[in-house]
């Protein structure tokens, strides 16, 4: 067998469990692994996926952010964890909110769930409209 120089290095084989069919009509037929696929590393040991990582990240937020980090749910560290990601900007939260309601196939909610922010968008944008307007013509009198 030639190798090119990688005498000393072989390929692990990659693991992969839980394969599911994507129905999404995008994606019709794709095979996908849900927990991601693992390698194997040195020594038989596996790498962390995302998942795994994931968790430990929101059970460190839920010990920085509660009181009683044991009655905190993922989903409130995670929440958490996403709003100070993005800084506090809606527009970036609505994304994705949007991309994980898509991921899980809402398709329907994904569309109610638009008309409610740009509508709620244009009310908040048209208010602040109003107020730099109302600021302008302030200025505008002292001048």
């Amino acid at each position: 067998m030639l190798t090119y120089g990688m005498e000393n290095q072989s390929i692990k084989p990659m693991l992969i469990w839980d394969t599911k069919q994507i129905e999404t009509p995008q994606l019709r037929g794709l095979e996908v692994n849900p927990q991601l696929m693992r390698s194997e590393t040195k020594k038989g040991e596996e790498k962390m996926t995302i998942q795994d990582k994931l968790k430990k990240l929101i059970e460190e937020q839920k010990e920085k952010s509660f009181v009683n980090p044991t009655q905190a749910s993922d989903c409130d560290a995670l929440g958490i964890m996403i709003s100070q990601y993005l800084k506090w900007d809606g527009n970036e939260i609505f994304k994705t909110c949007y991309n994980a309601f898509e991921d899980a196939n809402y398709h329907s909610l994904n569309e109610k769930f638009e008309e409610l922010f740009k509508k709620m968008n244009h009310e908040l944008s048209y208010k602040f409209d109003v107020e730099i307007k109302l600021i302008e013509k302030e200025v505008k009198k002292r001048a």
